[in-house]
């Protein structure tokens, strides 16, 4: 049998900043490659960047590290 393991608010913190900033990186790669680029280009990679960081959170919430 497998049990929850009981995870302290503060690696909880850490792995929702962690995706944060990850979202944020990528929203600014993608506006620094819009402003040299077409823009739906640029936007297209912005919109990637907030899908990835919200399937990493739904993969965390799966594994049952976090629990929102």
């Amino acid at each position: 049998m497998k049990e929850n393991i009981p995870i302290s608010h503060i690696q909880k913190d850490e792995a929702i900043h962690a995706a944060l900033v990850g979202a944020l990186i990528g929203i600014g790669i993608g506006s620094v490659i819009a402003i040299d680029t077409p823009i739906l280009l640029g936007s297209g990679i912005v919109v990637l960047a907030i899908h990835e960081s919200k399937t990493a959170l739904k993969r965390i919430n799966k594994r049952k590290i976090i629990k929102i």
